[in-house]
């Protein structure tokens, strides 16, 4: 049995947008247009997928913040749709879903595609951080499915912890964009050098940016996508990323 593992934070927010209007200088929300919307949303992955499972994000406390303080502080609660929280709501008590506090939808998506509770599941999600974990991915319902191997993950992880990701706020080394980080890299993604001497190249171009190894470390661990083991449901306590020697 197939089961889509679903990054559900994405389309429950446009839906919520979609879903508001202006009224003067406030927006007014539809709940009901916005159940509607969920539901129809749930009609397809029905028909694509033999099951699914929402995942969210515990939106309370992200653990990346107290790793690196700024991390999605470029983000405002203000600006959020005003039926957002009911629509998550909605949604987790209409269909199976997983929020464990302090992680968010893509921390729980690595755990449950590397548990082995799911052998056959496809990671649904259009976040390219997905790809640091190996797994069979999907980037949209309908979208072509391909497969990320432990070696692809790896690789793709150390990319995003030199580049950073200034979406999620936390910006890498200074100006180390994906096609330099290839070419830095270069040896270690072909398989000529181990992921050790990766990291320590990394640590090289960060310390000639003005940057120390504990800053280099903390923009390492929010690239990490957590997996099975590091986390422990019942502490909420997570096993953060360790370089490798």
């Amino acid at each position: 049995m197939v089961v889509a593992l679903i990054d559900a934070d994405g389309p429950i927010y446009r839906i919520a947008l979609m879903c508001q209007t202006p009224l003067g200088e406030d927006m007014i929300g539809n709940e009901k247009l916005g159940r509607s919307m969920v539901n129809a949303y749930v009609n397809r992955l029905k028909r694509e997928y033999d099951h699914f499972v929402f995942t969210f994000t515990d939106s309370d406390h992200y653990w990346r913040r107290d790793v690196y303080p700024d991390y999605k502080m470029n983000r405002r609660n203000k600006d959020r749709p005003v039926d957002l929280k009911y629509l998550r709501e909605y949604a987790m008590k209409q269909h199976e879903s997983v929020l464990w506090d302090n992680l968010e939808a893509d921390d729980v998506l690595g755990i449950l595609a590397t548990s082995g509770e799911y052998p056959d599941c496809i990671v649904v999600s259009i976040d390219k951080d997905l790809d640091t974990i190996p797994c069979l991915r999907q980037k949209e319902v309908y979208g072509p499915v391909y497969r990320v191997s432990e070696a692809e993950a790896e690789r793709n992880h150390m990319i995003q912890a030199f580049t950073g990701d200034t979406v999620d706020g936390y910006p890498g080394c200074w100006r180390v964009g994906p096609g330099t980080a290839r070419k830095l890299l270069y040896p270690y993604l072909k398989g000529k050098k181990k992921k050790a001497w990766a990291w320590k190249k990394m640590l090289e171009t960060y310390e000639k940016k003005k940057h120390d190894a504990e800053y280099a470390l903390s923009q390492a661990r929010c690239a990490y996508i957590l997996r099975c083991g590091d986390f422990d449901v019942e502490s909420g306590e997570v096993k953060l990323w360790q370089p490798p020697v």
